[in-house]
């Protein structure tokens, strides 16, 4: 909201300097899988079409785990052709329970527009096997006091 000096009322413009969202988009999944160890596994793999090149790409996930597996694994994105290790956690502790995981990254977005590979995933390094929980999407079958969970997924693209 402005006033200019020659106006005699106050009127909206544009800020300047700030950017819009462009796109927003929620994916969920809830079907309950049993995670394999291994070197790398994708939890969901998809496309997200971008908006304008050289966007702003933000991404928030959260996913529910149940049981302890190797305590040690890298959660993992990879948008168009870059892969963003490292960009999740989940605590580790030894009690066999449910498990939170979570995913936040915001990046630039690919220098083109249309449909790129977005994929969720977790992998190690330095061995050859490991998971970060051994059920995903966990449900009463695995401790009845839980309902089927889910795992949700935001990403939002930014003209910045």
């Amino acid at each position: 909201l402005t006033f200019a000096t020659s106006a005699s009322a106050p009127s909206w413009v544009a800020a300047a300097g700030g950017g819009k969202v462009l796109n927003v988009i929620g994916i969920t999944n809830s079907t309950r899988t049993t995670l394999t160890t291994s070197a790398a596994a994708d939890f969901i793999s998809t496309t997200y079409t971008q908006i304008q090149a050289d966007s702003k790409i933000g991404v928030v996930a959260v996913m529910s785990g149940f049981s302890n597996s190797s305590g040690g694994a890298n959660l993992n994105l990879t948008y168009d052709t870059t892969e963003y290790l490292g960009v999740g956690a989940w605590q580790y502790v030894t009690a066999a329970n449910q498990k939170i995981a979570s995913f936040c990254a915001y990046f630039d977005g690919a220098s083109t527009t249309g449909s790129k590979t977005f994929k969720l995933s977790y992998g190690v390094e330095n061995v050859d096997t490991a998971r970060p929980f051994v059920v995903w999407n966990p449900n009463s079958s695995d401790d009845a006091r839980l309902a089927q969970t889910k795992t949700t997924i935001i990403i939002t693209e930014y003209d910045m």
